[in-house]
């Protein structure tokens, strides 16, 4: 039994007494799971990963439920065709691989379980505003441990416990196994991980939750039940996080997201809020000042490092290559993979445009676009130009980064817009009664 195990085994067994409750708890802490944690390390064993064995516990749980009582009425889910299709084009995928069957189906069932399933099962305990609350509470008291152990990370000179304890717990993965030795950029300094796989997960994440609380305080304040100064100190926290991650891509996409959320109004309290901050962080501000002029400026992009927009257009080049071959319904789930394994010049697939044409080809591609536009229709009354904001700037995430994990990330993306929805349905609700 390892620290995880401690953890989130008393969740299953309260999942048990009131599956409601549990499974908030158990998505407000997921990400600690962001790690490919196993749920036992056994030789001649099939390995399971924790977080696969969690929603597959919760989901035995709703459809036991649905067995012994009655369904009661509730909104359908609004992204249920979407999810049916792409995982139909997956299956799909997988029939016409040259990669082993058991595999494939393996990944199959872990994108579905742990990506679309687990939103659906998210949609479904957040019904009323009572349940909205608990789980931004939660959502905040975790940001805040994560944030705090990010820093310490920074004081601690780039040293994580964490993911080294993580990488002993999988020593045969290697991608995990190695986290912990990230180079700190000579540029950029620390790149600060915190319980994350890597500095661009971390990002990633800050990048949803500052725009989702942002969103909240200026149309939803009865939801986010806190005084000011609370508020004024967590969200300059996030932005403090955000810029510790040290990631153009992030940095971007929380940029775009606050865009469509700020007002003028909004702009003049930030203004005069501003000067005390840079004073007060400006250590940390200036050395993340090249990375941020780097998303603009060309000559500063190469200073920061990180890939070239040459290296980028090499990626596409070898993609479109590799992918003519199977242009259809692409090489199957573990076709990107395979392909970096065969050290072609194609780096990391640096966009999910590049991993999802090798691996479902345009099929898939034009999925993903079906995705996006199913996403967008979900922004409805005052929640339109946070939920177009949050997808453009998840689109441009995606599109110029990729980290491992990412499937996780965009779980919680899409569960912030759905509560989102949530709101303005109860809203109008409401309104009509």
């Amino acid at each position: 039994m390892n620290l995880f195990h401690l953890i989130y085994l008393p969740i299953l067994l309260y999942a048990l007494k009131n599956y409601h409750r549990a499974f908030l708890l158990y998505a407000i802490i997921r990400p600690l799971l962001n790690f490919q944690i196993l749920l036992y390390s056994e030789s001649g064993i099939p390995q399971i990963f924790l977080e696969t064995f969690m929603n597959t516990f919760m989901l035995t749980c709703v459809c036991c439920n649905y067995i012994i009582n009655k369904p009661q009425n509730s909104i359908s889910f609004p992204l249920k065709q979407v999810f049916f299709v792409y995982t139909i084009v997956m299956c799909a995928s997988c029939l016409v691989s040259t990669m082993a069957l058991s595999q494939e189906i393996s990944i199959i069932y872990q994108t579905t379980l742990n990506g679309f399933v687990y939103i659906y099962l998210l949609w479904r305990e957040l019904k009323t505003e009572q349940d909205i609350k608990f789980y931004i509470k939660g959502v905040m008291i975790f940001s805040c441990f994560v944030m705090i152990y990010g820093f310490f990370e920074l004081l601690n000179k780039g040293d994580n416990p964490l993911l080294l304890y993580e990488g002993i717990l999988n020593p045969k993965n290697k991608i995990v196994s190695g986290a912990a030795d990230e180079i700190i950029d000579s540029y950029r300094g620390i790149k600060v991980r915190s319980i994350f796989f890597s500095s661009l997960g971390y990002g990633a994440y800050i990048s949803v939750v500052l725009p989702f609380f942002y969103y909240i305080d200026i149309q939803y304040k009865r939801i986010w039940d806190s005084t000011k100064w609370k508020k004024i100190i967590f969200m300059s926290a996030l932005l403090l996080a955000l810029l510790s991650a040290q990631g153009r891509g992030a940095i971007l996409a929380c940029i775009i997201s606050l865009l469509f959320l700020l007002k003028f109004k909004n702009i003049l309290r930030i203004s005069l809020f501003l000067p005390f901050f840079i004073i007060l962080f400006r250590g940390m501000i200036f050395q993340s000042l090249g990375v941020i002029l780097s998303i603009f400026i060309p000559d500063k992009q190469i200073e920061a490092g990180g890939s070239s927009m040459t290296m980028r257009l090499m990626q596409f080049a070898l993609t479109i290559q590799v992918w003519e071959k199977r242009p259809w319904l692409g090489y199957g789930p573990q076709g990107a993979s395979h392909w970096i394994e065969q050290d072609i010049g194609l780096l990391g697939m640096e966009s999910i445009w590049l991993k999802v044409l090798v691996n479902f080809g345009i099929i898939g591609v034009f999925s993903q676009i079906y995705l996006y536009c199913s996403t967008i229709k979900l922004g409805i009354g005052k929640s339109k130009r946070y939920v177009i904001g949050s997808l453009l700037a998840w689109i441009a995430l995606e599109t110029t980064t990729v980290s491992w994990g990412f499937d996780q990330y965009i779980s919680f993306f899409i569960g912030f817009i759905l509560i989102a929805y949530r709101l303005e349905l109860l809203n109008f609700k409401g309104e009509k009664t």
